[in-house]
C-alpha cells in the first residue's frame, strides 16, 4: 500500500466488503499542490525569474560563498540554441578553483571543486560561463576563513554550543526544485530523492528531471513508496523506521546516516528574517501542506535542539551571498516530531549505517 498525504476512504475491496468502504487509511506521498504550477518561478502569483541572465544564457546563482574547509559550488546553466557553452577561471584562482564536472554541455550544473583556505584571509573569483560568440555570464565565487559553526549565531540558533554533526559530502549536493523542469512546483518528492541518492554515491549525480520521468512523467505527488522503489532500483541503501521521538532521528544521523521526512509544513515554526537561516522562509497558510525534505544534521545548544536540513523549496529563493535558503537551514527537532507525528510518522533513512 502506498502513502499519500491525505487521509481518504479506501475503495480498493468496496465490491468484496462494501463495509470496508468506511475505513481510512493514511497514506503519505507529499506534496503541496495537486498539479505542477505554471512556472517554475511563480511565488504567491508574482513571476520570479532566476538571477538576472544575458540574452541566451541563464544561471541560477551568481554568487556563492563557501566556509574554509574544501568543497564545492555548483551553477545551474540553461542556454538556448545549439552552441554549448563554456567555464573559464581566472588565472589568479586557478590555485584554489577548478571545474570538477560537468551534467550537460547545453543545460545542466557545473560543479566547482574549491580547496581549502588556509590563507586566514577571504578570497574571491570571478568566473565566467562563456555561451556562443561573445555572451558570457560572471558568477561571483567567495570563501572565508570560518567554519559553519563561527556563524551559528549571526544566523539565529540561540544559545551556546554543545555539539553539532552535520553529515555532509566535499561536494555539491543540494537541489532547489524550482530549476527542475515542468513539474517543479511538485518536485519535492523527487528533489529530495535526487539528493540523497547523491549523498550516497558521489559519482551518481542524478538529475532531479530524470528521476521524474520514472514515477509520473506527466506531474502528480510522488508517494514515500516511490522513493523506495527508486532507492532499490538504483542500488542505494535505504529502510524505512518509526520517527516516535527526536532521538529516533539523532541517532540515525549520529550513524552517519542522512533522513528523509514527509511533513506537514504547516507545523514548523515559520522566520525569514534578513540573513537568518532558522525555521522555514515561505509561507504555509493551513494544514495539510505535505512536504519532502532532507535532514542531514543537527545542532544542540544550551537552549535548542536544531536539525540541519536541505529544504528543496528554495524555488529561486537566494540569500544576498548567493546561497539558496532551503540550504543549510535549520528546524526545530520538536517541530520536525510534531509535523511527522500529524502527517507521516515514518522516516526514510539512506545510508549503509
Amino acid at each position: 500500500m502506498r502513502p499519500h498525504c491525505f487521509l481518504y476512504l479506501c475503495n480498493t475491496m468496496k465490491k468484496i466488503f462494501p463495509i470496508l468502504l468506511a475505513a481510512f487509511f493514511v497514506l503519505a506521498a507529499c506534496e503541496k499542490e495537486p498539479e505542477p504550477k505554471p512556472s517554475p518561478y511563480e511565488i504567491g502569483g508574482k513571476t520570479e525569474e532566476p538571477s538576472a541572465a544575458t540574452s541566451g544564457i541563464k544561471v541560477d546563482q551568481t554568487a556563492f560563498n563557501r566556509y574554509s574547509t574544501a568543497g564545492e559550488v555548483a551553477v545551474y546553466v540553461t542556454v538556448e540554441g545549439d552552441a554549448k557553452y563554456a567555464v573559464s577561471i581566472p588565472e589568479t584562482a586557478k590555485d584554489w578553483i577548478s571545474v570538477a564536472s560537468f551534467s550537460g554541455s547545453e543545460s545542466g550544473f557545473v560543479h566547482f571543486k574549491i580547496t581549502r583556505n588556509t590563507t586566514g584571509a577571504n578570497r574571491n573569483a570571478m568566473v565566467a560561463i562563456t555561451y556562443g560568440e561573445g555572451l558570457s555570464k560572471s558568477i561571483q565565487i567567495s570563501q572565508d576563513a570560518k567554519e559553519k559553526k563561527d556563524y551559528f549565531a549571526e544566523w539565529g540558533l540561540d544559545g551556546t554550543l554543545v555539539s553539532t554533526l552535520s553529515n555532509d559530502r566535499p561536494y555539491y549536493w543540494y537541489v532547489d526544485q524550482g530549476n527542475t523542469g515542468t513539474c517543479s512546483g511538485v518536485n519535492c518528492g523527487p528533489a529530495s530523492t535526487t539528493m540523497a541518492a547523491n549523498w550516497f554515491n558521489g559519482s551518481f549525480r542524478g538529475v532531479t528531471e530524470n528521476a521524474r520521468k520514472e514515477f509520473y512523467n506527466d506531474g502528480g505527488w510522488w508517494y514515500t513508496n516511490d522513493i523506495n522503489a527508486f532507492f532499490r532500483s538504483h542500488g542505494i541503501k535505504s529502510s524505512q523506521k518509526p520517527f516516535s521521538n527526536t532521538s529516533d532521528l539523532i541517532n540515525e544521523l549520529k550513524k552517519g546516516n542522512v533522513v528523509i521526512l514527509c511533513l506537514d509544513m504547516y507545523y514548523i515554526t515559520y522566520g525569514d528574517e534578513s540573513g537568518k537561516k532558522v525555521n522555514k522562509f515561505y509561507r504555509t497558510n493551513a494544514p495539510e501542506w505535505g512536504h519532502f525534505l532532507v535532514v542531514k544534521g543537527y545542532v544542540e545548544t544550551s537552549t535548542t535542539l536544531y536539525c540541519e536540513v536541505y529544504d528543496p523549496y528554495t524555488m529561486g529563493r537566494n540569500y544576498s551571498d548567493g546561497t539558496p535558503k532551503g540550504l543549510d537551514r535549520y528546524y526545530l527537532a520538536d517541530d520536525l516530531l510534531r509535523s511527522a507525528g500529524i502527517w507521516w510518522k515514518n522516516m526514510i533513512v539512506v545510508g549503509g549505517n
